[in-house]
């Protein structure tokens, strides 16, 4: 496998990354796994709650769009 050489942008950006990662991990397990479900529960309903709301605005839209077209023929 060839080696490709990292450029002196990328190496920096990964010895930031190593500083910014912790050396012990304080919190037990159990917790962080929590944390994690209870991020990714989350995560999960504000994606229904934004598919939700774009429906609704996409639903407006077209009302919008329709009373457009029905004052036009109107006038």
């Amino acid at each position: 496998m060839p080696i490709i050489p990292l450029s002196s942008k990328s190496v920096a950006i990964e010895n930031d990354v190593i500083k910014l990662r912790p050396k012990n991990v304080t919190q037990e397990r159990e917790r962080l796994y929590d944390d994690v479900v209870r991020q990714r529960m989350e995560t999960n309903n504000l994606k229904d709650e934004n598919t939700k709301l774009r429906t609704r605005l996409q639903i407006t839209d077209s009302e919008i769009n329709r009373k457009d077209k029905i004052i036009d023929e109107l006038i």
